[in-house]
């Protein structure tokens, strides 16, 4: 963890730089829109887990909800609350969240889950959800070669954050969550050129819904609820 953290710590810019392009302006769209679906009907305190830069913090909240960015690097958090005044940004790594928060009504995660800490990190996420509460955890899909391909290369020195729609279910129950929503979604390569993105997106339009989604799709949704009280 303390290796992450300083990776990540001196990250922020270089982070958000990742997004300027169409397709990484696209990337980060696809996840905002499913976040959106899943939120619809949340009110309360939302919790945005590994907020990096406050991209989705800053857009999520409303009148009827307070969505609070999480992120275990100081250096991000700063960056977050420089860039987003009017919201509210709080350093915790992910396996502290019960020291900092209770009772919320939701968490949202990306880019944090992995199959090694889901039992620490789903236990803390137990411990803060109130009975009913939902969980969205949106992570890599680990059947996607390409994706597997560019995540070795540009991050070869932190864990893998890839899993595949079933091991993430069977996860999330084993911990106690109900899955009532996952999606598998955003065919376009994250890293492809401005010039080439208007025909992946086109290529993207005609395989939205075959069977190969599963294995092109980049991208795994997933929203549970938390079912029954803690021990």
């Amino acid at each position: 963890m303390l290796k992450e953290k300083k990776y990540y710590d001196g990250f922020a810019e270089y982070w958000d730089g990742q997004f300027t392009s169409r397709a990484g302006r696209n990337f980060r769209n696809r996840k905002l829109l499913f976040l959106r679906e899943c939120l619809d009907r949340v009110e309360g305190v939302v919790l945005d887990v590994g907020c990096a830069t406050g991209f989705f913090t800053s857009r999520l909240g409303d009148d009827k909800r307070v969505v609070v960015g999480v992120d275990m690097s100081e250096g991000m958090v700063r960056y977050a609350g420089d860039k987003h005044p009017d919201t509210r940004f709080v350093v915790c790594p992910a396996e502290l969240l019960s020291t900092k928060f209770g009772d919320v009504d939701c968490i949202f995660m990306m880019g944090v889950f992995t199959l090694d800490s889901a039992a620490v990190l789903l236990g803390e996420c137990r411990k803060v959800l109130r009975e009913g509460g939902k969980l969205v955890v949106i992570t890599g899909n680990g059947l996607n070669f390409y994706l597997r391909f560019i995540y070795n290369l540009l991050y070869p020195t932190l864990p893998a954050r890839l899993s595949t729609v079933n091991s993430l279910e069977s996860t999330l129950a084993r911990y106690g969550f109900r899955v009532t929503r996952r999606k598998v979604f955003h065919l376009v390569p994250f890293m492809v050129p401005d010039w080439l993105f208007g025909v992946c997106k086109f290529v993207e339009g005609k395989l939205e819904g075959s069977f190969l989604v599963s294995f092109l799709g980049s991208i795994i949704g997933v929203e549970s609820v938390k079912v029954g009280k803690n021990l």
